[in-house]
């Protein structure tokens, strides 16, 4: 007793000490970079995120009390983290905002600040009292897509950051990958020119590459000039060099071909955005993206000529058993992945990109964090916003969980899960490229995403995903089953004549169907865009972003 009595009073002395030389100065200073707190109002926020699973009430006071133990010390901020599944997260949302709509009138929204308070903690010392969440108050809530972001921008739910990331949080520019960060700007209004930063977009790896394989040893055995490997298809230097390997090698030791691929320079237009589909939009070159050069076409992929040169020596090489088995290296090889596949084989083959990784709209718009126009302080959300962006340790908490309880490093600096209590997605809880890696991952996977998303590319229909609201959803739908039965039976296909004869089939009965002909009208009988079909909804955005079709 006589031990925290006087904890008490030194705690006291302290207390009284730091608020007579506090009151001295003008204006208060805080330095958002330091990790030892100086001397602010304790403030509690909310945060809403996304766990992918229910979790205990234990585990969550646990995680719960690991990131205040950082907030606290830092900022003098407390976080009441709200955890919910994400098949409810969207509708508990909703359901706080019509909570505040419906407030009794008259009704303040952010709770009154009480007069700063302390308390014994369960050592008997003297810390902070923070407040409690007041009824109506929201602060840090996730978007999970473009939809969600512009219902509540345009319901007035958000605050604008615009100030907030051009001024005192512009390091964040620092931490996202620019093309993620500038395109997360929307418009309440639709014009562009009235683009606001309206969430905090979580940086990620974007998309993937196709790389064009060629053994370096055989190339320069039989005289390759490597600047020639441009492409992949019949006829190529790529198809010529296959076999002039299953001539003259053994191919027990070097496999001519790695294995089958498809074709890259395409962009499916399936109602399921990882699905494939027949009516697509071919890019003309790897390195072609959304802009004026490049208006988008949608049309039916079995009739394209390159689709089908690079899928006939695809099949060619497996009638003929060119692909890889258990060789240890092969002549050429058409492979997807991240960089870290350039990595790996840049010293034994020529590495050249068929296609680089495109910023999707689903890239910039699937995982942000955005402040409620209902919160208590912007600057202690966006301090919280910030660190999640730009820390590793309050990032990894919320990823993570408790090191000791949940997971431990091991001697690599890679997570080892303890159990399953605490999940998140990566995606979902800060900028993926400050997470620690688990056991399993590459351990410079982030390194290698840096490379990948610098040599990135807009998708060529980048911001188009809000202009197809209007397409036929049922005929959208029935071509995206159809398609799945198409490629089905073309993948059955054994030998190259039996894939030229089945794909020349199969392009005529795509053509000739309802659905077809309705995703691919651009205008209607008046001359105006069809915007209830893909080409006409596309043609209208295009015409609208980068002037008249020409």
């Amino acid at each position: 007793m006589k031990k925290k009595l006087l904890c008490l009073l030194l705690c006291l002395a302290m207390v009284f000490t730091a608020g007579m030389l506090s009151g001295c100065a003008e204006e208060e200073e805080v330095d958002t970079n330091s990790n030892v707190n100086t001397s602010r109002e304790a403030v509690t926020i909310s945060m809403w995120i996304i766990s992918e699973n229910k979790l205990s009430a234990e585990t969550e006071a646990a995680v719960e009390k690991a990131f205040n133990d950082l907030t606290e010390t830092k900022y003098t901020t407390h976080v009441d983290l709200v955890f919910c599944t994400e098949d409810e997260y969207k509708a508990k949302v909703d359901a706080h905002f019509k909570k505040v709509d419906s407030r009794p009138e008259g009704t303040p929204i952010k709770p009154v600040t009480k007069e700063e308070s302390y308390k014994l903690d369960d050592d008997g010392m003297l810390v902070l009292d923070y407040p409690e969440v007041g009824t109506y108050q929201m602060d840090i809530l996730l978007i999970t897509g473009e939809d969600m972001l512009m219902e509540y921008v345009k319901k007035e739910r958000l605050l604008s950051l615009n100030d907030a990331l051009t001024n005192t949080y512009k390091i964040i520019g620092r931490y996202v990958y620019n093309n993620i960060l500038e395109n997360s700007k929307v418009s309440k209004d639709g014009e562009a020119k009235n683009k606001e930063f309206f969430a905090v977009p979580n940086n990620q790896m974007i998309g993937e590459y196709t790389f064009l394989m060629v053994n370096r040893e055989m190339a320069d055995k039989y005289y390759f000039d490597p600047a020639t490997f441009t492409s992949f298809g019949v006829g190529t230097p790529a198809a010529q060099l296959i076999d002039l390997i299953a001539e003259k090698e053994d191919t027990s030791v070097i496999a001519p071909m790695y294995g089958m691929a498809d074709y890259p320079l395409v962009k499916y237009w399936n109602k399921d955005a990882s699905g494939k589909s027949v009516i697509s939009t071919l890019y003309p070159t790897a390195t072609i993206e959304c802009g004026p050069a490049f208006a988008p076409v949608v049309s039916n992929l079995f009739a394209a000529g390159s689709y089908k040169s690079f899928m006939q020596e695809m099949f060619y090489c497996k009638e003929n058993g060119y692909f890889k088995t258990t060789q240890e290296s092969f002549g050429v090889g058409v492979l997807t992945g991240d960089y870290s596949l350039y990595e790996q084989y840049s010293d034994d083959y020529y590495v050249v990109p068929l296609a680089y990784p495109r910023l999707e709209d689903t890239d910039v718009f699937s995982s942000m964090f955005a402040i409620s126009s209902y919160t208590v302080s912007e600057q202690r959300s966006m301090e919280i916003i910030k660190d999640l962006t730009c820390d590793s340790e309050l990032r990894n908490v919320l990823q993570y969980g408790v090191e000791g309880t949940h997971y431990f490093l091991n001697d690599d600096g890679a997570v080892k899960r303890l159990n399953q209590d605490y999940m998140m997605n990566i995606a979902y809880t800060g900028n993926v490229m400050m997470a620690y890696p688990e056991e399993g991952m590459p351990l410079d996977l982030w390194e290698t995403a840096k490379q990948q998303n610098l040599q990135s590319l807009l998708s060529g229909v980048y911001g188009a995903s809000s202009a197809l609201k209007e397409v036929d959803a049922d005929a959208w739908e029935q071509m995206s089953e159809i398609s799945g039965l198409y490629f089905d039976r073309l993948y059955a296909c054994e030998t190259m004549s039996e894939f030229e004869n089945y794909l020349a089939v199969a392009s005529a009965e795509i053509s000739s169907t309802s659905y077809f002909a309705e995703l691919t009208n651009t205008f209607t009988s008046s001359g105006d865009f069809d915007l209830g079909s893909l080409a006409g909804a596309l043609s209208q955005w295009w015409t609208d972003t980068f002037g008249d079709l020409t």
